[in-house]
């Protein structure tokens, strides 16, 4: 239903000035002048309340980034949720944010420091002090 809406939606609009962009098509080789959706405008109308500046790129990007941090989907799962063709194209989508390393740099550093290593019964302390040399046992 909601795909009859839509190209009904784009029909009543076809020959209309109202929302005309120029979209691109057949790797850019021709340009068309139709108007937007009504997602598009949604978008247009939050960028133009909060003053910003996003796209549906930008929500595409967020989506898989979340994906691959998700240590339960593989990165097969992820490819074919973008469809993408290519798994080298994944790797923009890799790099991690400032936020994340903070975090885990913090989880880091929370963490007990492991205990000291105690040699196993048998070893005589004067061997172990030949072959590791100012370590204390």
């Amino acid at each position: 239903m909601w795909f009859l809406l839509r190209v009904g939606f784009r029909r009543s609009l076809e020959g209309s000035t109202r929302w005309p962009r120029l979209r691109w098509r057949h790797a850019l080789t021709q340009v068309r002048r139709t108007p937007l959706c009504w997602t598009s405008l949604v978008l247009e109308r939050a960028n133009a309340k909060l003053g910003a500046n996003l796209t549906w790129h930008d929500f595409r990007h967020t989506f898989a980034h979340r994906l691959l941090a998700d240590e339960r989907m593989t990165l097969t799962d992820v490819q074919m949720l973008l469809r993408h063709r290519n798994m080298d194209t994944l790797q923009a989508y890799s790099a991690a944010r400032l936020d994340e390393l903070v975090a885990s740099l913090h989880r880091h550093l929370s963490r007990p420091a492991p205990a000291a290593a105690r040699p196993a019964p048998g070893y005589a302390a004067s061997d172990l002090h030949t072959l590791f040399p100012g370590v204390t046992l």
